[in-house]
């Protein structure tokens, strides 16, 4: 199951203890922590980090550049370009000069069309992971050619605010009596301070 930046069973093992990992009825809670986790490190970085294939990417054309926001990018499909609604998209070929894969920089060089013109990028990027457990369909099990592995550090990032938003929702129902139950809150936890640093090296600036 999909939880964000990991799966569902990387996620159990690293919050609850043995003798609860085996059990289903944390799941629902614990799927929407993790994706919860994941959304609050995209507004972070102003990037989408989990890979997605065959994005659409839609800005004005009156620019030379643009900045993908699911990076590292792996391969752009193609470069679209409608002057209006009922004209269409039309395909633009060997439009793109340079890719800078890591940074999502396709520049074309020159701007390709005016303020009220539109560019569609169709493109596949964002870090990989495996998910591989049942359920998961139209996902690869083994990481495709060209993409980027997750880093560790991001992993662990990830981990360890999950658990904080575990905690501070009292997941496992161990808060003591006469408190207030929080299983049902939404995300309050800020990034912890050790969170925020691993994530520096992820944020872009460009966009």
């Amino acid at each position: 199951m999909d939880c964000g930046l990991g799966n569902l069973a990387t996620l159990k093992t690293a919050i609850l203890p043995v003798a609860n990992q085996a059990e289903t009825q944390f799941d629902a809670a614990l799927q929407q922590i993790g994706k919860g986790v994941a959304g609050m490190f995209d507004l972070y970085c102003t990037r989408d980090l989990a890979r997605s294939v065959a994005v659409e990417f839609i800005t004005p054309a009156r620019r030379s550049y643009v900045s993908l926001p699911h990076t590292p990018v792996e391969s752009v499909a193609s470069v679209s370009l409608r002057s209006a609604v009922a004209s269409g998209w039309v395909v633009q070929s060997d439009v793109i000069v340079q890719l800078d894969q890591q940074a999502g920089l396709v520049d074309f060089a020159a701007v390709l069309g005016v303020e009220d013109d539109r560019i569609k990028i169709v493109y596949t990027g964002g870090f990989w992971f495996e998910i591989a457990e049942p359920g998961d369909v139209d996902y690869p099990t083994t990481q495709p050619t060209g993409s980027t592995a997750r880093p560790q550090a991001l992993l662990a990032a990830w981990l360890m605010q999950c658990r904080a938003e575990a905690v501070a929702r009292d997941v496992l129902g161990t808060a003591a009596v006469g408190q207030e139950p929080k299983g049902t809150q939404l995300i309050t936890v800020e990034l912890l301070p050790g969170v925020r640093l691993a994530l520096e090296r992820y944020r872009r600036f460009a966009q």
